[in-house]
C-alpha cells in the first residue's frame, strides 16, 4: 500500500512563493526591454536633433553667403562702372594735357605713326623699311 500525503486545504488559498520568482524574472524581463527601447528611441530623437541643428546652421551658412555674393556681384558692377568712366579716351586725354604736359599729335604724327604700325603688322620674313636720308 502506498501512502499518500494529502495537503491541508487551508494553505491552498495562501500565498504561493514558489510563484514570486516567476513574476519576479518577468517584471526584469520586461524593465529591460523596456530600457532598451527607451534608450534606442533617446538616441533616435538625439540623433534627429543634433541633424535638425546642422540642417538649421548650413541653411543660415547658406543665407549669408548668398548674401555676400549679391554684395560682391553689386561692387564689382560698380567697380565695371567705374573703370568705364575713369578710361574713357577723352578724359585720359584731358589728364594726359593737365598733368604730363602733352599734347593732342598732329596729323603728321598720325602719319608716322601708320607707317610704324604697319612695319609691325608686316610678316616676320620681311625685313621693316628703312628710311633714305
Amino acid at each position: 500500500m502506498k501512502i499518500v500525503r494529502r495537503r491541508p486545504k487551508v494553505l491552498r488559498y495562501q500565498f504561493r512563493w514558489w510563484l514570486v520568482p516567476q513574476v519576479f524574472w518577468l517584471t526584469i524581463r520586461s524593465f529591460r526591454i523596456a530600457l532598451v527601447v527607451s534608450v534606442l528611441l533617446t538616441a533616435g530623437c538625439m540623433t534627429y536633433l543634433a541633424q535638425w541643428i546642422h540642417v538649421r546652421h548650413l541653411s543660415t551658412r547658406i543665407q549669408g553667403l548668398e548674401q555676400q555674393r549679391k554684395q560682391q556681384t553689386l561692387k564689382l558692377e560698380l567697380l565695371e562702372v567705374e573703370i568705364t568712366y575713369l578710361t574713357r579716351p577723352q578724359r585720359l586725354e584731358a589728364l594726359a594735357v593737365q598733368h604730363l604736359g602733352l599734347s593732342v599729335p598732329s596729323l603728321a604724327q598720325h602719319g608716322i605713326l601708320r607707317l610704324v604700325q604697319n612695319d609691325f603688322d608686316a610678316p616676320a620674313t620681311t625685313l621693316p623699311t628703312t628710311h633714305a636720308e
